[in-house]
Protein backbone atom coordinates (compact mmCIF):
# COMPACT_ATOMS: atom_id res chain seq x y z
CA UNK A 1 0.00 0.00 0.00
CA UNK A 2 1.55 3.35 -0.73
CA UNK A 3 0.71 6.60 1.29
CA UNK A 4 -1.12 8.28 -1.59
CA UNK A 5 -4.42 5.40 -1.76
CA UNK A 6 -4.20 6.27 2.32
CA UNK A 7 -5.18 9.94 1.77
CA UNK A 8 -7.62 8.93 -0.87
CA UNK A 9 -9.70 6.77 1.19
CA UNK A 10 -9.36 9.76 3.97
CA UNK A 11 -11.90 12.09 3.48
CA UNK A 12 -14.62 8.96 2.64
CA UNK A 13 -13.94 7.65 5.36
CA UNK A 14 -14.06 11.00 7.52
CA UNK A 15 -17.63 11.56 5.36
CA UNK A 16 -19.00 8.24 6.40
CA UNK A 17 -17.61 8.33 9.72
CA UNK A 18 -19.85 12.04 10.53
CA UNK A 19 -22.90 10.60 8.38
CA UNK A 20 -23.01 7.47 10.92
CA UNK A 21 -22.49 10.05 13.84
CA UNK A 22 -25.13 12.34 12.39
CA UNK A 23 -27.66 9.32 11.84
CA UNK A 24 -27.37 8.21 15.34
CA UNK A 25 -27.63 11.83 16.78
CA UNK A 26 -30.91 12.09 14.75
CA UNK A 27 -32.43 8.47 15.70
CA UNK A 28 -31.76 9.97 19.40
CA UNK A 29 -33.39 12.75 19.00
CA UNK A 30 -36.42 11.40 17.33
CA UNK A 31 -37.01 8.51 19.63
CA UNK A 32 -37.06 11.18 23.00
CA UNK A 33 -38.96 12.82 21.09
CA UNK A 34 -41.58 10.37 20.49
CA UNK A 35 -41.60 8.55 23.48
CA UNK A 36 -43.41 11.03 25.59
CA UNK A 37 -46.31 9.13 26.94
CA UNK A 38 -48.12 12.16 28.63
CA UNK A 39 -46.15 12.35 31.93
CA UNK A 40 -42.93 15.24 32.70
CA UNK A 41 -39.99 13.06 33.67
CA UNK A 42 -39.25 16.00 36.47
CA UNK A 43 -42.47 15.69 37.72
CA UNK A 44 -43.96 11.97 37.40
CA UNK A 45 -46.76 12.89 40.72
CA UNK A 46 -46.85 11.28 44.11
CA UNK A 47 -46.67 7.35 44.21
CA UNK A 48 -49.50 5.86 45.50
CA UNK A 49 -48.76 4.06 49.08
CA UNK A 50 -48.88 0.47 48.74
CA UNK A 51 -47.50 -1.48 52.17
CA UNK A 52 -47.02 0.54 55.55
CA UNK A 53 -44.56 -0.60 57.60
CA UNK A 54 -44.91 -0.34 61.64
CA UNK A 55 -41.99 -0.89 63.75
CA UNK A 56 -42.13 -1.69 67.36
CA UNK A 57 -45.50 -3.08 67.70
CA UNK A 58 -46.09 -7.01 69.37
CA UNK A 59 -48.95 -7.88 68.31
CA UNK A 60 -48.65 -8.88 64.67
CA UNK A 61 -50.37 -12.22 62.87
CA UNK A 62 -48.60 -15.09 63.51
CA UNK A 63 -47.18 -17.22 60.70
CA UNK A 64 -49.49 -19.36 59.07
CA UNK A 65 -48.63 -23.42 59.54
CA UNK A 66 -48.05 -25.15 56.48
CA UNK A 67 -50.45 -27.74 54.60
CA UNK A 68 -49.64 -30.92 55.56
CA UNK A 69 -49.87 -31.60 51.63
CA UNK A 70 -49.08 -30.18 48.19
CA UNK A 71 -49.75 -31.07 44.71
CA UNK A 72 -48.32 -30.14 41.80
CA UNK A 73 -48.31 -30.57 38.33
CA UNK A 74 -46.44 -29.74 34.96
CA UNK A 75 -46.74 -30.45 31.91
CA UNK A 76 -43.38 -31.28 29.56
CA UNK A 77 -45.43 -29.13 26.18
CA UNK A 78 -47.37 -26.82 26.81
CA UNK A 79 -48.88 -25.47 23.63
CA UNK A 80 -48.46 -28.70 21.60
CA UNK A 81 -50.20 -28.37 17.42
CA UNK A 82 -53.54 -28.17 17.24
CA UNK A 83 -54.67 -31.79 16.13
CA UNK A 84 -57.32 -34.44 17.25
CA UNK A 85 -54.86 -36.95 18.04
CA UNK A 86 -52.21 -34.76 20.40
CA UNK A 87 -50.15 -36.15 23.16
CA UNK A 88 -48.91 -33.98 26.34
CA UNK A 89 -47.46 -35.46 28.86
CA UNK A 90 -48.01 -34.18 32.73
CA UNK A 91 -45.76 -35.17 35.79
CA UNK A 92 -47.23 -34.63 39.06
CA UNK A 93 -45.38 -33.93 42.49
CA UNK A 94 -47.08 -34.62 45.92
CA UNK A 95 -45.45 -33.46 48.59
CA UNK A 96 -46.05 -34.19 52.67
CA UNK A 97 -44.94 -31.26 55.10
CA UNK A 98 -43.05 -34.15 57.91
CA UNK A 99 -42.50 -32.41 60.72
CA UNK A 100 -39.10 -33.74 62.69
CA UNK A 101 -38.03 -32.40 65.83
CA UNK A 102 -40.15 -28.98 65.93
CA UNK A 103 -38.83 -28.33 62.46
CA UNK A 104 -41.48 -29.32 59.10
CA UNK A 105 -39.26 -30.24 56.38
CA UNK A 106 -41.34 -31.57 52.72
CA UNK A 107 -40.88 -35.20 51.89
CA UNK A 108 -42.27 -36.41 48.37
CA UNK A 109 -44.83 -39.05 49.05
CA UNK A 110 -44.44 -41.98 47.05
CA UNK A 111 -46.91 -44.12 45.13
CA UNK A 112 -49.19 -41.74 45.27
CA UNK A 113 -51.21 -41.38 41.66
CA UNK A 114 -53.50 -38.96 39.90
CA UNK A 115 -56.19 -38.28 37.20
CA UNK A 116 -56.25 -35.55 34.83
CA UNK A 117 -59.17 -35.10 32.50
CA UNK A 118 -59.61 -32.42 29.55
Amino acid sequence: MSSNQNKTNTPFNLIVKCCAIFFLFFISILIVACSSNGTSQLNPGTPVVTVTIKLGQDVGSPTPTLSPYYCGGWATDTSPPFTSTSTVNIFGKFTHTATIDGNSNPEGVGGATATATI
